[in-house]
Protein backbone atom coordinates (compact mmCIF):
# COMPACT_ATOMS: atom_id res chain seq x y z
CA UNK A 1 0.00 0.00 0.00
CA UNK A 2 1.56 3.44 -0.90
CA UNK A 3 0.03 7.20 0.19
CA UNK A 4 -0.02 8.68 3.44
CA UNK A 5 -3.20 8.63 5.51
CA UNK A 6 -4.06 9.83 8.59
CA UNK A 7 -3.67 8.53 11.82
CA UNK A 8 -5.85 10.41 14.13
CA UNK A 9 -7.63 8.16 16.58
CA UNK A 10 -10.11 10.34 16.66
CA UNK A 11 -11.49 14.04 15.16
CA UNK A 12 -8.96 16.61 15.96
CA UNK A 13 -11.58 19.42 15.96
CA UNK A 14 -14.99 20.34 17.76
CA UNK A 15 -17.86 17.97 17.47
CA UNK A 16 -20.21 18.71 15.03
CA UNK A 17 -23.28 20.87 15.86
CA UNK A 18 -26.15 18.64 17.26
CA UNK A 19 -27.88 19.12 14.36
CA UNK A 20 -25.28 18.43 12.00
CA UNK A 21 -24.97 15.12 13.92
CA UNK A 22 -28.55 13.90 13.25
CA UNK A 23 -28.15 14.34 9.79
CA UNK A 24 -25.16 12.59 9.99
CA UNK A 25 -26.56 9.36 11.35
CA UNK A 26 -29.28 9.18 9.29
CA UNK A 27 -27.11 9.26 6.00
CA UNK A 28 -25.01 6.97 7.68
CA UNK A 29 -27.71 4.21 9.02
CA UNK A 30 -29.27 4.23 5.26
CA UNK A 31 -25.54 3.51 3.62
CA UNK A 32 -25.06 0.87 6.11
CA UNK A 33 -28.61 -0.42 5.31
CA UNK A 34 -27.81 -0.27 1.81
CA UNK A 35 -24.48 -2.50 1.82
CA UNK A 36 -26.13 -5.23 4.18
CA UNK A 37 -28.77 -5.50 1.90
CA UNK A 38 -26.22 -5.45 -1.50
CA UNK A 39 -23.94 -8.02 0.56
CA UNK A 40 -21.48 -5.67 0.87
CA UNK A 41 -20.82 -5.01 4.55
CA UNK A 42 -17.08 -6.53 5.81
CA UNK A 43 -17.71 -7.58 9.12
CA UNK A 44 -14.36 -6.42 10.42
CA UNK A 45 -15.84 -2.73 9.67
CA UNK A 46 -17.56 -0.90 12.20
CA UNK A 47 -20.69 1.04 10.72
CA UNK A 48 -20.17 4.39 9.49
CA UNK A 49 -21.90 5.88 12.20
CA UNK A 50 -18.91 4.72 14.23
CA UNK A 51 -16.53 5.05 12.22
CA UNK A 52 -14.38 8.42 13.52
CA UNK A 53 -11.28 7.84 11.56
CA UNK A 54 -11.25 8.81 8.02
CA UNK A 55 -13.95 10.03 5.63
CA UNK A 56 -14.72 6.29 4.44
CA UNK A 57 -14.93 2.64 5.56
CA UNK A 58 -12.34 2.11 2.72
CA UNK A 59 -9.76 4.94 4.35
CA UNK A 60 -10.50 3.29 7.94
CA UNK A 61 -9.71 0.00 6.75
CA UNK A 62 -6.73 1.41 4.68
CA UNK A 63 -4.94 2.98 7.52
CA UNK A 64 -5.28 -0.38 10.07
CA UNK A 65 -3.61 -1.94 6.88
CA UNK A 66 -1.13 0.24 6.46
CA UNK A 67 -0.06 0.46 10.26
CA UNK A 68 0.05 -3.56 10.51
CA UNK A 69 2.78 -3.79 7.48
CA UNK A 70 4.60 -0.43 9.11
CA UNK A 71 4.92 -2.93 12.34
CA UNK A 72 5.72 -6.01 10.58
CA UNK A 73 7.84 -4.12 8.08
CA UNK A 74 10.19 -1.64 10.09
CA UNK A 75 9.50 -2.54 13.90
CA UNK A 76 10.00 -6.16 14.18
CA UNK A 77 6.23 -7.38 15.02
CA UNK A 78 6.14 -11.32 14.28
CA UNK A 79 2.99 -13.74 13.90
CA UNK A 80 3.25 -15.56 17.22
CA UNK A 81 3.60 -11.65 19.11
CA UNK A 82 1.25 -10.69 22.15
CA UNK A 83 0.29 -7.51 21.22
CA UNK A 84 -0.90 -4.60 23.51
CA UNK A 85 -3.04 -1.60 21.75
CA UNK A 86 -3.66 1.05 24.00
CA UNK A 87 -6.34 3.41 22.94
CA UNK A 88 -7.71 1.18 19.75
CA UNK A 89 -10.49 3.37 19.02
CA UNK A 90 -13.19 1.14 16.90
CA UNK A 91 -10.67 -1.65 16.00
CA UNK A 92 -8.85 -0.06 12.94
CA UNK A 93 -5.57 -2.01 13.46
CA UNK A 94 -7.40 -4.44 15.18
CA UNK A 95 -8.87 -5.66 11.87
CA UNK A 96 -5.70 -5.89 10.24
CA UNK A 97 -3.94 -7.67 12.59
CA UNK A 98 -6.43 -10.17 12.80
CA UNK A 99 -5.59 -11.13 9.59
CA UNK A 100 -2.07 -10.93 10.34
CA UNK A 101 -1.40 -12.59 13.64
CA UNK A 102 -0.92 -16.19 13.71
CA UNK A 103 -4.20 -17.77 16.14
CA UNK A 104 -0.80 -18.53 18.89
CA UNK A 105 -0.16 -14.81 18.76
CA UNK A 106 -2.82 -12.38 20.44
CA UNK A 107 -4.07 -8.97 21.02
CA UNK A 108 -5.15 -7.00 24.09
CA UNK A 109 -7.11 -3.82 23.29
CA UNK A 110 -7.76 -1.27 25.52
CA UNK A 111 -9.51 2.26 24.81
CA UNK A 112 -11.83 4.67 26.91
CA UNK A 113 -14.69 5.23 24.24
CA UNK A 114 -17.55 2.32 25.74
CA UNK A 115 -19.30 2.18 21.95
CA UNK A 116 -15.89 1.62 20.25
CA UNK A 117 -14.89 -1.31 22.66
CA UNK A 118 -18.43 -2.83 22.80
CA UNK A 119 -18.23 -2.96 19.08
CA UNK A 120 -15.17 -4.56 19.05
CA UNK A 121 -16.02 -7.13 21.53
CA UNK A 122 -19.42 -8.23 19.72
CA UNK A 123 -17.87 -8.01 16.00
CA UNK A 124 -14.06 -9.15 16.35
CA UNK A 125 -13.91 -11.18 19.39
CA UNK A 126 -16.39 -13.88 18.33
CA UNK A 127 -14.27 -14.76 14.94
CA UNK A 128 -10.86 -14.18 16.67
CA UNK A 129 -11.53 -14.95 20.61
CA UNK A 130 -7.68 -14.66 20.34
CA UNK A 131 -8.17 -11.21 20.52
CA UNK A 132 -9.92 -9.56 23.49
CA UNK A 133 -11.26 -6.01 24.49
CA UNK A 134 -11.09 -3.56 27.61
CA UNK A 135 -12.95 -0.41 28.82
CA UNK A 136 -10.36 1.34 31.08
CA UNK A 137 -11.52 2.85 33.66
CA UNK A 138 -9.97 6.58 32.50
CA UNK A 139 -11.99 9.90 32.82
CA UNK A 140 -12.40 11.91 29.34
CA UNK A 141 -14.85 14.47 29.39
CA UNK A 142 -16.04 13.65 26.00
CA UNK A 143 -15.98 9.96 25.31
CA UNK A 144 -15.82 8.28 29.37
CA UNK A 145 -17.30 11.09 31.31
CA UNK A 146 -17.46 8.16 34.37
CA UNK A 147 -14.12 6.95 34.31
CA UNK A 148 -13.12 7.41 38.12
CA UNK A 149 -9.48 7.53 37.15
CA UNK A 150 -6.85 10.11 35.99
CA UNK A 151 -4.65 9.45 33.28
CA UNK A 152 -1.29 10.35 35.40
CA UNK A 153 -2.87 7.73 37.86
CA UNK A 154 -3.80 5.00 35.89
CA UNK A 155 -2.45 1.45 36.14
CA UNK A 156 -2.88 -0.85 33.31
CA UNK A 157 -4.79 -4.03 34.53
CA UNK A 158 -1.71 -6.55 32.57
CA UNK A 159 1.34 -8.23 34.90
CA UNK A 160 4.67 -7.07 34.09
CA UNK A 161 6.49 -8.62 31.46
CA UNK A 162 3.62 -9.56 29.44
CA UNK A 163 3.95 -7.78 25.73
CA UNK A 164 6.57 -8.92 23.37
CA UNK A 165 4.54 -5.62 21.46
CA UNK A 166 3.23 -2.46 22.18
CA UNK A 167 1.82 0.44 19.93
CA UNK A 168 -0.19 3.74 20.42
CA UNK A 169 -1.38 5.21 17.49
CA UNK A 170 -2.44 9.28 18.16
CA UNK A 171 -2.42 8.77 22.08
CA UNK A 172 0.12 10.59 23.04
CA UNK A 173 -0.84 13.54 20.33
CA UNK A 174 -4.13 13.92 22.54
CA UNK A 175 -2.21 13.78 26.00
CA UNK A 176 -0.46 16.10 28.31
CA UNK A 177 2.70 15.57 30.19
CA UNK A 178 1.67 13.69 33.19
CA UNK A 179 -0.38 11.58 31.41
CA UNK A 180 2.17 10.38 28.99
CA UNK A 181 4.82 9.73 32.12
CA UNK A 182 2.75 7.59 33.69
CA UNK A 183 1.52 5.55 30.33
CA UNK A 184 5.12 5.51 29.01
CA UNK A 185 6.14 3.71 33.04
CA UNK A 186 3.42 1.56 32.18
CA UNK A 187 3.96 0.16 29.21
CA UNK A 188 7.36 -0.33 30.08
CA UNK A 189 6.30 -2.33 33.15
CA UNK A 190 4.27 -4.90 30.73
CA UNK A 191 7.13 -5.07 27.84
CA UNK A 192 8.89 -8.14 28.42
CA UNK A 193 12.63 -7.41 28.30
CA UNK A 194 14.00 -7.08 24.40
CA UNK A 195 9.94 -6.32 23.46
CA UNK A 196 9.07 -3.63 21.18
CA UNK A 197 7.04 -0.15 21.53
CA UNK A 198 5.48 1.88 18.59
CA UNK A 199 4.14 5.63 19.62
CA UNK A 200 3.61 8.33 17.56
CA UNK A 201 4.31 11.84 18.22
CA UNK A 202 3.89 15.57 17.03
CA UNK A 203 7.59 16.08 17.57
CA UNK A 204 9.73 19.20 17.96
CA UNK A 205 13.06 19.19 16.48
CA UNK A 206 14.55 21.74 14.70
CA UNK A 207 13.66 20.90 11.18
CA UNK A 208 9.71 21.07 12.25
CA UNK A 209 9.94 24.22 14.01
CA UNK A 210 11.54 25.34 11.13
CA UNK A 211 8.23 24.23 9.61
CA UNK A 212 6.20 26.04 12.06
CA UNK A 213 7.86 29.02 12.01
CA UNK A 214 7.54 29.55 8.53
CA UNK A 215 3.41 28.48 8.59
CA UNK A 216 4.26 24.93 6.28
CA UNK A 217 2.20 22.73 8.78
CA UNK A 218 -0.61 20.33 7.71
CA UNK A 219 -3.93 23.05 9.15
CA UNK A 220 -5.40 22.26 12.60
CA UNK A 221 -1.18 21.26 13.51
CA UNK A 222 -0.41 25.09 14.16
CA UNK A 223 1.41 24.53 17.61
CA UNK A 224 1.99 27.63 19.64
CA UNK A 225 0.60 27.52 23.08
CA UNK A 226 3.07 26.63 25.59
CA UNK A 227 1.73 23.89 28.24
CA UNK A 228 4.30 22.59 30.51
CA UNK A 229 6.77 21.35 28.34
CA UNK A 230 4.56 20.95 25.68
CA UNK A 231 2.98 22.99 22.93
CA UNK A 232 -0.96 22.91 21.91
CA UNK A 233 -2.51 23.85 19.46
CA UNK A 234 -5.77 25.19 21.48
CA UNK A 235 -5.30 26.58 25.04
CA UNK A 236 -8.59 25.97 26.09
CA UNK A 237 -8.47 22.69 24.91
CA UNK A 238 -4.97 21.50 24.54
CA UNK A 239 -6.12 17.52 24.66
CA UNK A 240 -6.98 18.23 20.65
CA UNK A 241 -3.36 18.19 19.12
CA UNK A 242 0.14 17.96 21.58
CA UNK A 243 3.62 18.44 20.47
CA UNK A 244 6.56 17.74 22.62
CA UNK A 245 10.16 18.74 22.27
CA UNK A 246 12.03 15.91 20.41
CA UNK A 247 15.08 15.75 23.48
CA UNK A 248 11.72 15.43 25.95
CA UNK A 249 11.12 12.54 24.77
CA UNK A 250 14.14 10.77 24.61
CA UNK A 251 14.79 11.77 27.90
CA UNK A 252 11.38 9.76 28.80
CA UNK A 253 12.58 7.09 27.23
CA UNK A 254 16.02 7.09 28.96
CA UNK A 255 14.09 7.17 32.35
CA UNK A 256 11.98 3.80 31.73
CA UNK A 257 15.20 1.74 29.91
CA UNK A 258 13.74 1.98 26.95
CA UNK A 259 16.25 2.42 24.19
CA UNK A 260 15.43 4.41 21.03
CA UNK A 261 15.71 2.38 17.53
CA UNK A 262 14.41 4.49 15.45
CA UNK A 263 12.13 7.61 14.69
CA UNK A 264 10.19 7.95 11.33
CA UNK A 265 9.19 11.49 10.95
CA UNK A 266 5.89 12.14 9.89
CA UNK A 267 4.17 14.40 6.65
CA UNK A 268 2.33 16.87 9.53
CA UNK A 269 5.42 18.83 8.87
CA UNK A 270 6.48 18.08 5.65
CA UNK A 271 8.87 15.37 5.62
CA UNK A 272 9.44 13.75 2.23
CA UNK A 273 8.15 10.62 1.44
CA UNK A 274 6.83 10.17 5.11
CA UNK A 275 4.31 7.18 5.29
CA UNK A 276 2.52 8.04 8.17
CA UNK A 277 1.19 11.79 9.35
CA UNK A 278 2.26 11.96 12.74
CA UNK A 279 5.99 11.23 14.10
CA UNK A 280 6.50 7.38 15.42
CA UNK A 281 9.50 5.96 17.83
CA UNK A 282 10.09 2.56 17.90
CA UNK A 283 12.10 1.67 21.18
CA UNK A 284 12.95 -1.89 22.79
CA UNK A 285 12.88 -2.36 26.40
CA UNK A 286 16.22 -3.08 27.91
CA UNK A 287 17.06 -6.59 28.38
CA UNK A 288 17.81 -6.70 32.29
CA UNK A 289 15.59 -3.74 32.74
CA UNK A 290 13.16 -3.95 35.83
CA UNK A 291 10.08 -5.21 34.67
CA UNK A 292 8.42 -3.27 37.61
CA UNK A 293 10.46 0.28 36.83
CA UNK A 294 7.56 2.94 35.90
CA UNK A 295 5.15 1.17 38.09
CA UNK A 296 2.20 3.43 39.12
Amino acid sequence: MTGTVDTSAYPAHRPASPPLRVLRSLRDRALDARDTVLGRHDPLVPPRRLVLVGSSQDEFRAIGQQWVETFASQCGLGRFDRVLDIGCGIGRVAAGLARYLDELGSYEGMDVVPAGIEWCRRSITPRYPNFRFQLSDVHNAEYNPTGRVHASQYRFPWRDGEFDFVFLTSAFTHMLPRDVENYLGEIARVMRPGARCVITYFLLNDASRAQLARGEVQPGREFRHEMDGCLAVHRDNPAIAVAYPEPVVHELYERHRLRILKTHYGAWCGTPGARHIQDYVVAEKRPGADAGLGAA
